[in-house]
């Protein structure tokens, strides 16, 4: 791969951008949580709505939480948490990167979270919950997994298609062969779910999992497979009845025993059959270890070479892009000040990227950025330390 030469037409690309900052600097606005101390953290855009649901951790009965939040202001304010496992089994909230998650569509929202277990690390059953009111109320829904074990089950998302059915993934163990990744659909609100689909059989055992739902409701899974532990993409024509395995998504051919504990992010552009992916994949291979930005060309499959973000010591991160077409990547970084996050975005549909822009607090921890698109602005979200608690913080990118 020719990484060297698209590591100077990354750095050609940002002093281009940088001679140009008075038409595309982007304006920075920043929101903080007044809660803590979180342990998980998803965020849902829809319907010019943003919706927020975190894990948070209580001293006083040593355990975990679940709270619901929206958003209606574009993150000027948020309406009051309401609590969503209170009639279900407790979170087991195993920190950043194995997050909880939540999907919306219209009044209907779907909650699934990890439980304790007999699984890897105490991983258990997966809980699901639904509201019917717009998140004034929660109800325990059926689980997403079909096995009726309480073994390991996590590394969860969930996603809305148009028409209205949430599709969940997640990773167990049911194969008898390491890890697979596993698809259920609901399509009553998220009351109850689907027999399983297995999207890939054997995969990475503890990496987080990513499904897309194009404007016509074909479905895509960003996860990362075995041999070799390159991210790979899976994709359904029906609605998730069947699964195939469309494309390595990044070809680096990285051998490796283990469990790098990073997934990717994906954001998907146009419509009627005239789709382009974008993702966002980090790796370990030798001479190239970071994270890299990959697209397709519209109607087509094939990824482009990988562009690095970043120093090899970027890892964490997420890609959005908004109706215009501007994608933004935001990461978190080791640098020799601590660990940073950054964003660059890009107008010109991935070719040239802006400069980076730092978004953390100098000297706090930043963790797992999520970005979703809102109207003509980005959102990022992430968790960053605060003295003894770990506090939830966005940052709006115009």
């Amino acid at each position: 791969m020719k990484i060297l030469s698209l590591i100077l037409v990354f750095v050609c690309g940002c002093l281009m951008q940088a001679q140009h900052k008075h038409h595309s600097e982007p304006v920075v606005h920043s929101k903080t949580s007044d809660s803590g101390d979180i342990k998980s953290l998803d965020v849902y855009a829809a319907n010019g709505t943003m919706h927020v649901l975190t894990a948070e951790y209580d001293v006083t009965s040593d355990a975990s939480k679940l709270f619901y939040r929206f958003s209606p202001d574009d993150g000027t304010s948020w309406s009051d948490p309401v609590r969503v496992d209170a009639n279900g089994a407790a979170p087991y909230a195993r920190g950043r990167g194995t997050d909880f998650q939540l999907a919306v569509f219209e009044e209907k929202r779907v909650a699934i979270w990890l439980t304790k277990g007999s699984g890897f690390g105490g991983r258990g059953p997966l809980v699901a919950a639904h509201s019917d009111d717009g998140g004034k109320t929660w109800r325990i829904s059926e689980t997403p997994a079909d096995d009726g074990t309480d073994g390991d089950h996590a590394f969860i998302d969930v996603t809305a298609t148009p028409d209205g059915t949430f599709q969940a993934v997640w990773l167990d163990t049911r194969s008898g062969n390491g890890k697979g990744v596993l698809n259920a659909q609901s399509k009553d609100g998220g009351k109850t779910w689907s027999a399983n689909r297995t999207v890939d059989p054997v995969t990475c055992e503890c990496c987080w999992n990513v499904i897309q739902s194009d404007i016509e409701g074909k479905l895509y899974v960003l996860y990362r497979d075995k041999d070799p532990r390159d991210m790979a993409i899976g994709v359904s024509l029906d609605g998730g009845e069947s699964w195939k395995r469309l494309s390595t998504v990044g070809a680096f051919d990285w051998n490796f025993e283990g469990c790098p504990h990073a997934g990717g992010g994906l954001a998907i552009e146009g419509s009627e059959g005239d789709i382009r992916l974008h993702s966002l994949v980090w790796t370990g291979v030798e001479d190239h270890v970071g994270l890299y930005y990959l697209n397709t060309k519209k109607g087509e499959v094939e990824w482009s070479e990988p562009l690095m973000i970043g120093s090899d010591w970027a890892k964490a991160g997420d890609i959005a892009i908004d109706s215009s077409g501007r994608l933004v990547i935001a990461w978190t970084e080791e640098k020799a000040e601590g660990t940073w996050l950054q964003f660059v975005l890009s107008s010109d549909g991935g070719h040239r990227w802006s400069l980076p822009v730092q978004l953390s607090i100098p000297g706090n921890r930043p963790d797992h950025p999520r970005i979703v698109s809102q109207g003509e602005a980005f959102h990022v979200f992430w968790t960053e330390s605060e003295g003894e608690k770990t506090v939830w913080r966005t940052e709006r990118i115009d």
